[in-house]
């Protein structure tokens, strides 16, 4: 399902150089395919091999040859070779660059157990600890060396030079407004909020209605601007009742490999019918290949879905466009106890701060690598993040999120580096995800409700709020500063 590289300039990188300090722990992300991820996913310690809880120690040849047989018993399909896609980015990034940015992509120095570097090479390995199988070598270039320049960086100086009311003319501008419609939807993803006096919130209807305000807005300015969906249903044109998530279990399955429950499994036995029977009978194999998980995994198929229409669409940038909730602890879709305006704040995310288990798959590890090899575009992203944050504190007078959820690292207050699904599929444009506003603060909740603009989605009426409108006059504003203003 997801098993691939796109070859446009995708590449590679290294090595934890340098030991950080551990996040604490907090909420997880609003991706419903992160979420459940970070739930599940408990990193062994050890970089070079496991103690189990049975007292086993296993080294680290053991560890990947029982990894690759269960893999194979399940019919998880063999990962590509990568090495075409990295030799793109041969002699674009430095050993200096590499070391700066690993503090904000790599904050548990994970990806050193399966990396080394000698002079100005880079090999990747895929088995971690004892680095015997190959998988990919990146050339680095010389720090005296001056950096390839970025195509997309080249497309955002051009456009300083545009008058104001053609601000963003010449850029290709990408609208992903979050989760879907109706309430089939709200029921399987859980984006929703209610009162209780029967008023409800869908996220992704206003997420939709947001994106729709603002591409009016960005195309008036002369951008190019696509969304990759103009409907309440999924993107991802496989229907729900027909989606293979028994298949899409496996690729799960391999995402798996480096948590604590699935290495304490490779203790049982050598490989054999030993070690297959006890991974078919744990719970968590049972689950992951149960219709219980029939949404989570058709979600995370619809998240490859908008990824792609970003790559294929070939954005200079690309928004992603949510609401954010606290799910109170009485009511996960309810609205915040607490009084109106008292829990309510806005953030970005940018691509970073892998989890050491986000490292467990060879594809993992390349789109690891990707945005280490390529950091122009990156520090556009948090260039952008910064500008958007800027003009969503200011115009609808709300604070920026501030505290480090989890793995996720706080670049500054209200901006963070997070390896979400759809950001880690790029790195040829400058990608930003945005939780606009908590849409269960009773505040915004009421704000949001008052609805008095019609707007026609799906051939029905679906009327948005001046709240809406003010949320999508920030974004825009953000933008255009961002391009205005230049790196």
């Amino acid at each position: 399902m997801k098993k691939y590289i796109v070859s446009n300039k995708n590449a590679v990188l290294l090595l934890g150089l340098s030991a950080l300090v551990a996040l604490p722990q907090a909420r997880s992300s609003d991706d419903i395919a992160d979420t459940y991820r970070a739930s599940k996913r408990t990193p062994v310690k050890s970089a070079v091999g496991v103690t189990t809880q049975k007292g086993l120690s296993l080294n680290p040849s053991d560890i990947f040859s029982r990894t690759q047989a269960v893999l194979q018993y399940f019919q998880v399909p063999v990962e590509a070779d990568l090495q075409s896609n990295v030799s793109v980015y041969d002699n674009a990034q430095s050993e200096a660059g590499l070391k700066a940015l690993l503090l904000d992509f790599d904050p548990k120095s994970a990806f050193g157990g399966f990396s080394t570097v000698s002079g100005t090479q880079v090999s990747v390995f895929q088995d971690r600890g004892s680095k015997r199988v190959g998988d990919f070598n990146l050339q680095l270039r010389d720090e005296s060396a001056a950096a390839p320049a970025s195509a997309v960086l080249e497309r955002l100086k051009a456009a300083q030079s545009n008058s104001a009311d053609q601000a963003l003319a010449g850029l290709r501008i990408m609208l992903d407004p979050g989760h879907m419609g109706t309430t089939l939807w709200d029921e399987r993803t859980g984006k929703y909020v209610h009162d209780t006096q029967g008023h409800t919130l869908s996220e992704g209807v206003i997420n939709l209605q947001t994106a729709l305000i603002l591409e009016g807005q960005l195309k008036a300015l002369g951008a190019d601007v696509m969304l990759t969906r103009t409907s309440l249903a999924p993107v991802l044109t496989t229907s729900y009742d027909t989606f293979d998530y028994e298949n899409a279990a496996r690729d799960e399955l391999a995402d798996e490999n480096l948590t604590e429950w699935f290495q304490n499994l490779l203790s049982v036995a050598s490989p054999g019918a030993a070690l297959y029977a006890a991974f078919s009978r744990n719970s968590e194999v049972k689950h992951l290949f149960s219709e219980e998980m029939h949404a989570t995994l058709f979600n995370s198929a619809d998240l490859e879905a908008r990824a792609d229409a970003i790559i294929n669409f070939n954005a200079d940038i690309a928004l992603m466009i949510h609401y954010d909730s606290s799910s109170p602890e009485h009511d996960p879709n309810g609205l915040n106890p607490g009084p109106a305006g008292s829990a309510d704040s806005t953030k970005v995310y940018v691509s970073g701060s892998f989890d050491p288990t986000e490292l467990a798959t060879r594809y993992d590890r390349a789109q690891f690598a990707m945005h280490l090899a390529d950091e122009a575009p990156w520090r556009a992203s948090v260039s952008l993040g910064h500008s958007i944050l800027s003009s969503m504190t200011s115009e609808l007078k709300i604070p920026a999120e501030h505290g480090s959820p989890g793995i996720t690292k706080e670049i500054e207050p209200g901006l963070f580096a997070r390896n979400l699904a759809l950001l880690k599929r790029h790195t040829n444009a400058v990608v930003d995800y945005v939780e606009c506003l908590f849409y269960n603060d009773r505040k915004e909740f009421q704000l949001i409700s008052e609805t008095t603009h019609p707007m026609t989605i799906d051939g029905q009426s679906y009327p948005y709020s001046d709240r809406q409108a003010e949320v999508a006059e920030a974004l825009k504003d953000g933008i255009v500063n961002f391009v205005r203003n230049g790196q």
